[in-house]
């Protein structure tokens, strides 16, 4: 909306006669002026809630355990952490219908995504090696036990940047057969823990 206002001016008449001058006359065409109206800023984003948002979408993720295998996730809902202050979290599910939950974790330096099954704990820490690709690792965390494995290299596809429904299948993995790691950074298993918590 804009305002207008009217802002007469005044013009002043000579006489012809004795040198002097007569009063002020109203111009008969006002000069408008426009004030616009101001607009209300936008809020800024955090560069943590961009880069978390990166991950919305659709993603496969493959790894290597004896076999190879690939998961896929559905991620779209971004919250603020309840953890960590000025990070943020994206929530979404698998296609085996688990919860999952990830997002830039500034601690790591970088993003991770947790996946809890019935029979344990997929946890993925990975970067951008291009625009919809991604690296890293995948650590897992069988029932029962609060150890971490190695870590297993992963590669990741963001096959999506619209989330779409995901087929329901089965992603079974013989985890009781997972060893516990002795090269893990304990910063990996606090962060995983974290995740863990704002699962509940």
């Amino acid at each position: 909306m804009k305002r207008i206002f009217l802002v007469p001016t005044a013009a002043l008449i000579l006489t012809a006669c004795g040198g002097g001058s007569a009063p002020p006359v109203a111009n008969q065409n006002p000069v408008i002026v426009i004030t616009p109206t101001p607009q209300p800023s936008l809020p800024v984003k955090s560069s943590n809630q961009l880069q978390t948002e990166r991950l919305i979408g659709n993603w496969a993720m493959n790894f290597t355990i004896i076999n190879n295998f690939t998961f896929k996730y559905q991620l779209s809902d971004v919250r603020t952490s309840t953890v960590t202050p000025g990070d943020y979290n994206i929530f979404g599910s698998s296609a085996s219908g688990d919860l999952v939950i990830g997002g830039y974790n500034s601690p790591l330096k970088a993003f991770a995504l947790l996946h809890t099954t019935p029979e344990g704990e997929f946890f993925y820490v990975f970067d951008f090696a291009a625009a919809n690709q991604v690296s890293g690792c995948t650590y897992i965390k069988s029932n029962g036990t609060d150890k971490l494995s190695d870590c297993y290299p992963m590669t990741g596809l963001h096959y999506s940047s619209t989330p779409v429904p995901l087929s329901l299948t089965s992603n079974k993995v013989a985890l009781l057969q997972i060893t516990a790691g002795v090269k893990v950074n304990p910063s990996i298993a606090r962060e995983l823990l974290n995740l863990e918590s704002q699962l509940k």
